[in-house]
This record gives structure tokens, sequence and C-alpha cells, in this order.
């Protein structure tokens, strides 16, 4: 039998872009690049990680560049609560609740 994929996990075929949706040296940042560090210090990836600051609309250009790269693994976001709280309070529509 052949063990399961799950088991076998992901590995990253490039870059892994950490998108920041605030500027540097908030709370958000600073937690991406401690993330980074511990990361590239243990090795626990072959390929590096870079933490990119897209701060712009409160956010939004962060959560947009996200959401319009759905599927790609070699994305991931950080964030505090403004995942939420953004959309509520603007008219970007970066979750989807599904209703209309």
């Amino acid at each position: 039998m052949g063990t399961p994929a799950v088991a076998q996990g992901w590995e990253p075929t490039k870059t892994v872009e950490f998108i920041v949706p605030a500027g540097t040296g908030g709370g958000a940042d600073q937690m991406a690049r401690f993330i980074q560090t511990v990361i590239a210090k243990h090795n626990l990836m072959k390929q590096p990680m870079v933490v990119v600051n897209k701060s712009g609309g409160a956010g939004a250009e962060g959560f947009l560049d996200i959401k319009g790269s759905k599927g790609d693994p070699h994305k991931i976001v950080i964030t505090l609560s403004n995942l939420f709280t953004m959309p509520l309070a603007t008219a970007v529509p970066f979750i989807s609740t599904g209703a209309t």
C-alpha cells in the first residue's frame, strides 16, 4: 500500500510569498517575519519565504492579491482582525458569504 497523500505533505517548488496586508513594523508584519526566521533557521522548507507588505486600502490591496491568487499554494496571508472588519466597513469583496 502506498502512503496517503496527506502524510506525504506539500513541498514548495518556488519562493513562497507571505503576504502581510499591513505596513512594516506592525503586529502582523512582526509575526510574519518571526515565522520566516524560524522556517529559515530550522530549514523547514527548501525554497525561500519572502514577506511582502501590501498595506494599501487598509489592507484591501493584500487581501485582493490573495483572493486573485486562489489555488496558488505559494502565497499565504497573515493578518489580524482586519481580515474580517475591512470587508464589513468597505465595499471590498474579500470574504464571500455566498449571500446576495
